[in-house]
């Protein structure tokens, strides 16, 4: 899915921005990751009991 995969990274790149300047770019990128990860299972969990999200991020 597009949409998920925009939100993912979206997610990874804003849970990055406040750490930016005391991490290693190893440790940006698993956060980032991370970050992605969350993004994507919330708006399942959400999805599945029946939040309603506008914007589905």
């Amino acid at each position: 899915d597009v949409a998920m995969a925009g939100n993912g990274a979206l997610a990874g790149l804003v849970s990055i921005t406040a750490p930016v300047g005391t991490v290693t770019p190893f440790y940006a990128l698993i956060i980032g990751l991370v970050g992605g990860v969350i993004v994507v299972f919330s708006v399942l969990a959400f999805d599945k009991i029946k939040i309603d999200d506008p914007v589905g991020a």
